[in-house]
């Protein structure tokens, strides 16, 4: 069957009785609060600017990242999730522009697997107003998954605020959706629909514009 992203969007009941610390693969997605497009734009052929960040179109993408600390030295970013075509004659690749806060939610993801002993990291992308990523927990440890995923949270928003200077404004909404990936074909189908979350970003369920229960 088909992955169906308006399916998966909806909210994951937690397993009454399930060991979120035993080793396993899971689906994650997090939405920032109130639906805003604060991590940056979708840019290419149809795509809609929403995001309501401060950034300055004017100021040059940086190339790099290196932690929390320096974000606040970086003007607005790029995730390039396409490969680029140099043929002028083909439609403009689809890809997203992080803004500085986006690039915040980049670097605590990529740094759980530092934190963590236990956790692997797999396909993961960043929305304007959302995140999708898997993580893969490699053997059971001290911390379950929502232990992880409190700790991303908390340490993305707690920059996010300090470069917005708006101490303690909710950042993401308070509950996160999970699926538990049980089988070969539905990791396979998962991956797909991350690595190509942004060209469906006009029908997204939790673009805006679109009604949603999220």
């Amino acid at each position: 069957m088909k992955y169906n992203p308006e399916k998966h969007h909806r909210r994951s009941i937690r397993l009454q009785g399930y060991d979120y610390t035993q080793a396993g693969m899971y689906f994650i997605t997090i939405c920032i609060w109130q639906r805003e497009c604060l991590l940056g734009n979708v840019v290419g052929a149809g795509s809609q600017i929403l995001s309501t960040t401060n950034d300055d179109p004017g100021k040059p993408a940086p190339t790099t990242v290196i932690d929390n600390d320096e974000l606040d030295k970086t003007g607005a970013g790029s995730q390039i999730l396409s490969n680029l075509n140099d043929d002028i004659n083909k439609p403009a690749p689809t890809y997203i522009k992080l803004s500085r806060y986006g690039q915040v939610v980049q670097y605590n993801w990529n740094i759980l697997a530092k934190k963590f002993n236990n956790v692997q990291l797999d396909e993961f992308v960043i929305m304007p107003n959302h995140i999708h990523g898997i993580i893969q927990l490699n053997k059971s440890g001290d911390k379950s998954l929502s232990e992880i995923i409190q700790n991303f949270k908390t340490s993305s928003a707690r920059r996010i605020n300090q470069l917005r200077d708006s101490k303690g404004i909710p950042v993401w909404q308070r509950n996160y959706y999970e699926h538990i990936i049980r089988k070969e074909e539905a990791l396979q189908k998962i991956r797909e629909y991350i690595i190509n979350n942004y060209l469906s970003w006009e029908q997204d369920q939790l673009h805006p514009n679109n009604p949603s229960k999220w």
